[in-house]
């Protein structure tokens, strides 16, 4: 199991899981402001080789959310 947000300045957990092709994210995080908000993102047919962009652009997506909020 893997919390990948779990170092994040808001706060959070979550559990990530990937088949060929796919790579998925669900679990909650803290907003900035105190709310507590579910998530769950997929990636799906995804090219050979872009796994770590896949996972950047969720990472990246879920964190400015959590900061706007």
């Amino acid at each position: 199991m893997t919390c990948w947000y779990c170092s994040t300045t808001f706060g959070s957990g979550s559990k990530t899981g990937s088949l060929n092709a796919a790579r998925a994210v669900s679990g909650y995080f803290v907003t900035k402001s105190g709310r507590t908000l579910v998530f769950s993102a997929l990636a799906n047919d995804m090219p050979d080789g872009t796994d770590a962009q896949a996972t950047a652009a969720v990472d990246r997506a879920l964190v400015d959310i959590a900061a706007a909020l």
